[in-house]
């Protein structure tokens, strides 16, 4: 489905708004991001890894800043899904509009409460961007604007256990993977159906399995998917003002976007770590400084997280609208972070045993496809499982 075609258009969010809604948040911290946003919007214009867990500088109250650490035989593959996946189509009727169109934002679609937005422990954090980009689509297509599970992907996927035919879901996988897994299971589970709402934050890559039982949660109501598949935004090799201009048509096409990045080494991962932690919601943060790492087996790690959208007001500080897994800070309410858009769209490492230099930022969305579109219910007995919560 050509977004610019069928769907309705996306609400536009100025700065001076997304500044009200960050200084909200010390005043009203009992409201969810959601209802904040969607207030202030409509009221304006309306295949083997590991878990890598950085806790430097932590305290007990924050949460674990959990990436993906894959080895070098399922980067290798990650890589080769994403080059080989078609790519997203580009509408020549939006990229006429996107140059003066100055903010963008899907986030108004997305029902979430920033603090139960945490993987915790887990590994997942694609799990969580590609929900969004889900949700975003669910709501743009004309369904409710609503939650959905990221238990019932954890607990289905590979079967919710880690064997030797492929590992849980806490430890880590791609768009690609995640897209698939909808493509077969043709439906989406709201986050209030019972014992669907989110149980693994304590669980990571090495404790090998989700700790909720598939067959314990209600997959009525649901939401039927016809079709899912990846598609890769062409980012790379192609310059900066093309890469910006295919990102921005894909979000003005109201698809949302998974921003997938890899940094080398732990020393990385540590400046994006305190980017996270001790800055606020309107710092920019860029990885052009790791381009050219060596990157280390040990502690290089990659991370997903959702984009829905820009700001290009002024065009020194243009920067992507980036929704990350990892909770809330005292500095970031909403859990979110602001991504420089004046960035290197070829940055990359160097790995030791390969003889190329590879990509390390990846931007990619979803071609999926609701039916429109009645909530399925199906008639049958509560299985006895545990009372909804998180809501």
């Amino acid at each position: 489905m050509r977004g610019g075609d069928l769907l309705p258009r996306a609400e536009y969010v100025s700065a001076s708004v997304l500044g009200f809604m960050i200084i909200a948040s010390a005043i009203l911290p009992s409201i969810g991001y959601s209802n904040v946003l969607l207030s202030a919007v409509t009221s304006t214009v309306s295949a083997s890894t590991t878990t890598l867990t950085s806790q430097i500088g932590l305290n007990q109250t924050q949460e674990p800043c959990t990436v993906m650490h894959p080895d070098p035989a399922t980067l290798r593959e990650w890589i080769r899904q994403y080059n080989s996946n078609p790519l997203a189509i580009t509408d020549p009727r939006l990229s006429a509009r996107a140059s003066a169109i100055l903010q963008f934002s899907l986030l108004s679609y997305l029902q979430y409460t920033p603090s139960e937005r945490s993987q915790g422990n887990a590994g997942n954090c694609w799990v969580w961007a590609g929900t969004g980009v889900l949700e975003i689509a669910l709501g743009v297509q004309g369904g409710p604007r609503d939650r959905l599970s990221i238990q019932y992907f954890d607990s289905n996927y590979n079967g919710g256990t880690t064997t030797i035919w492929g590992k849980w879901a806490g430890c880590g996988g791609s768009l690609t993977d995640f897209a698939a897994f909808y493509n077969t299971k043709k439906m989406a589970i709201p986050w209030s159906n019972t014992n669907a709402y989110y149980q693994d934050s304590l669980q990571s890559c090495e404790s090998g399995k989700t700790s909720v039982s598939a067959s314990s949660i209600s997959t009525s109501p649901n939401y039927p998917i016809t079709a899912c598949a990846a598609n890769t935004i062409r980012t790379q090799g192609v310059g900066q003002s093309t890469a910006i201009a295919n990102i921005k048509n894909t979000l003005l096409q109201n698809k949302a976007v998974c921003f997938s990045f890899g940094l080398a080494n732990s020393a990385d991962w540590k400046n994006f770590n305190d980017f996270w932690k001790y800055q606020g919601e309107r710092d920019r943060w860029s990885p052009d400084f790791s381009n050219g790492h060596t990157y280390n087996s040990n502690e290089g790690a990659w991370h997903s997280v959702l984009c829905v959208g820009w700001d290009d007001h002024d065009p020194n500080l243009s920067y992507w609208i980036m929704v990350n897994s990892w909770g809330t800070t005292s500095r970031r309410t909403f859990g979110i972070f602001l991504l420089d858009m004046n960035i290197n769209y070829d940055c990359g490492y160097y790995f030791p045993s390969w003889p190329f230099f590879y990509y390390s930022l990846q931007w990619e969305t979803l071609d999926v496809s609701f039916a429109r579109h009645n909530v399925h219910l199906e008639s049958r007995e509560d299985n006895g499982a545990s009372s909804n919560k998180g809501m």
